[in-house]
Order: structure tokens, then C-alpha cells, then sequence
């Protein structure tokens, strides 16, 4: 998923050449989301990477998204952590707010299972949740 069609076809190239079973959809997240196929509650997992930093209300993003996972289903965030705003990173990520941002989406406490620096400066930060039932 993404809102750049250019970079969807490329991704699209890539699925045909390998053979994966993966559906690409244009979509801007700060909007309503249709996702074709699916229905609410019936997905296995989430990946969001350096995807909330361009998103000013992470809250609202993260649990009208988690709605699409089915009870146990995953969240993975990879985010910087602790980075002033820039250009490139308008509405940053900090790990001391994830607790609040998994629970407000009724996903499990994050577990960090990943710290490493970031050749842009800073740290990138990988956090897991998991759907409640």
C-alpha cells in the first residue's frame, strides 16, 4: 500500500517477476481504507514502515487500521525514535509513546524487538503488537 502509483508499479514489477501472492492498493492513510478482498478482521498482519512519520495523528491511524486484523493478528512498526521534525520526518515517532498508541488500537503493549542507528541520523525502532480478541 501507498499513495505514490510509481512506486506501486514498481512493487508490482517485482511481485510479477517473483511469483508472490500480494495485492498492491493506492491509498492515502489519513483517509477511509478499502482494501480489495478483504474484510475487516480477517487480516494476519500490518507492517507500517516510515510510514507514520508523514501522519499527524498516529493514534487514529494505527487503530483504524488494526481494525483490519482478525484477533491475534500483528502490528510491526519501524519507526526513528526521537527525532525533532523535519522535512523528511514532519510528525515524528517516539518510543515512549507507543504504549498509549498500541492501546488505543487494543493491541498488546509494544515489544521492541529492535533498536539500530539510522544512517539519516537518529535511531530507527522496531515495535510489535498483537490484536486483542
Amino acid at each position: 500500500m501507498d499513495r505514490d502509483a510509481r512506486a506501486l508499479a514498481a512493487l508490482e514489477r517485482g511481485i510479477e517477476r517473483d511469483g508472490a501472492d500480494v495485492t498492491t492498493v493506492r491509498a492515502d492513510l489519513s483517509q477511509p481504507l478499502t482494501l480489495p478482498g478483504a474484510n475487516a478482521g480477517t487480516l494476519d498482519g500490518l507492517l507500517l514502515a516510515n510510514t507514520l512519520h508523514f501522519l499527524p495523528d498516529h493514534a487514529d491511524v494505527v487503530a483504524r487500521l488494526s481494525r483490519w486484523l482478525r484477533p491475534g493478528g500483528l502490528v510491526v512498526i519501524v519507526e526513528y525514535d526521537r527525532r525533532r521534525p523535519s522535512r523528511w520526518v514532519p510528525h515524528p515517532v517516539d518510543a515512549a509513546d507507543l504504549p498509549a498508541l498500541f492501546e488505543a488500537a487494543t493491541l498488546s503493549p509494544p515489544r521492541i524487538v529492535a533498536r539500530v542507528g539510522s544512517a539519516f541520523g537518529g535511531e530507527m525502532v522496531v515495535a510489535v503488537g498483537e490484536k486483542g480478541g
